[in-house]
């Protein structure tokens, strides 16, 4: 069984979207009950690299266009990082 270079990127981005949502529902959990932002703040550092990483393969792709439209929820998911501290 061979895998091609896109296929174990596209894992890797799937992966890292996985444990991103999974930590920001924990986070959420946390955020409610206990008050505590920890969490919340991995997961969001976990969407802001697999967001990293979908921009740089737009770029690479030459989609400038998707490229833009990814930027706008990268910017949001800095904001929600600086509020969070």
């Amino acid at each position: 069984m061979t895998f091609s270079v896109t296929s174990v990127l596209l894992l890797t981005v799937l992966i890292f979207e996985i444990v991103a949502g999974i930590l920001m529902l924990i986070g959420v959990y946390y955020l409610l009950t206990e008050s505590t932002s920890s969490v919340a703040k991995v997961g969001l550092e976990f969407a802001a690299i697999t967001l990293l990483m979908l921009l740089i393969g737009q770029r690479l792709a030459k989609d400038y266009a998707s490229a833009m439209s990814l930027a706008v929820y990268f910017i949001l998911t800095i904001l929600g990082l600086y509020l969070l501290n």
